[in-house]
């Protein structure tokens, strides 16, 4: 990955109000051939906001390109009232949160509902590719009456708005926008239905299943029933890394129902012959997760949506292509 795609991607501005030109900001420097980063901060530095590790960009507009950090202390020393510094977080380790803490409340459990209603909304409007949360509450907004027609009342606006509200919060003030790369329910009474969304801010790509829909009409909720009812267990040969791995030998038990749903050929005429849903969603992920390597994956749902997700997640995770946790 480029510098110049650390900063635009992970780029933040901080003002630090100094009383006196003498005043001291509490920062020190570590420069290299190409950056100068963070190396100790305190006092007014901190308080701004900035971290050891934060990579500099520029103080007071002065691109701090082959800058050491003896000059960048000077510009800062020298500067009177407001010290502008522009900066990259590209250098901050980033701290994974345990378990129980990323699972309990979180936006992960927020898009097991969402996708829901997002479902409904793709139902009536074609939405952009790659929109954000507050592009998605505009659109519901100002479709309201078609979808409150088209569901008899069942598209909660509030809730939708507060759901959006609280992704849009994940969007670093704009500067890092968490988005929603690819929603998938334009054949939603002949195959399942997921959403992809990409978290710069905590490093995630979330593949999400929608459950079992209720209130999407005779045709879909017939459709899940059908996948949920079908219990037969489906002798399903496990993928080549874990061949000769497991107990039981080369061969799993699935729901039969799921594992079809997961494996069914695409509808769309845009895929190539033979192409699955799983490999349709492999491909979207596979893509992802090239462009961010430091990204992790994470696969959600709710009700058939969570068997789904643990059907894919397993084959997922024997991807040679896909780093495992």
């Amino acid at each position: 990955m480029s510098d110049e795609s650390l900063v635009s991607e992970l780029s933040f501005a901080v003002s630090i109000i100094k009383s006196t030109r003498f005043s001291k900001v509490g920062i020190a420097f570590a420069s290299d051939e190409s950056s100068t980063t963070v190396a100790k901060v305190s006092g007014l530095a901190e308080e701004a906001g900035l971290s050891v590790g934060d990579r500099i960009v520029s103080i007071n507009g002065v691109s701090t390109i082959n800058m050491d950090g003896k000059e960048a202390c000077k510009i800062i020393r020298d500067s009177e009232g407001a010290v502008r510094i522009e900066a990259s977080t590209a250098a901050r380790p980033y701290v994974w949160p345990d378990l129980y803490n990323e699972i309990g409340g979180d936006i992960v459990v927020t898009a097991t509902s969402v996708v829901y209603l997002l479902a409904m909304l793709n139902h009536c409007v074609k939405t952009q590719e790659s929109a954000t949360p507050k592009y998605m509450k505009q659109v519901a907004e100002e479709n309201i009456d078609v979808l409150t027609k088209t569901f008899k009342g069942k598209f909660n606006l509030t809730i939708f708005q507060e759901q959006m509200d609280e992704l849009q919060s994940k969007s670093d003030g704009g500067i890092n926008p968490y988005t929603f790369v690819r929603i998938d329910s334009d054949y939603e009474s002949e195959e399942l239905v997921f959403m992809i969304t990409k978290d710069r801010v905590d490093k995630r790509i979330n593949l999400c299943f929608r459950g079992t829909a209720v209130d999407n009409g005779f045709e879909v909720l017939a459709s899940h029933l059908i996948t949920d009812l079908s219990i037969s267990k489906e002798k399903v040969e496990v993928p080549d890394s874990l061949k000769g791995e497991l107990e039981q030998g080369d061969f799993v038990l699935l729901h039969e129902g799921f594992y079809k749903n997961l494996f069914k050929e695409t509808v769309t005429t845009d895929d190539d012959e033979g192409t699955t849903k799983y490999e349709e969603i492999l491909s979207v992920i596979k893509s992802l997760l090239l462009q961010h390597p430091d990204y992790k994956l994470y696969v959600t749902g709710h009700s058939m949506g969570g068997a789904l997700a643990t059907i894919c997640s397993f084959f997922l995770a024997s991807e040679p292509d896909i780093v495992g946790p």
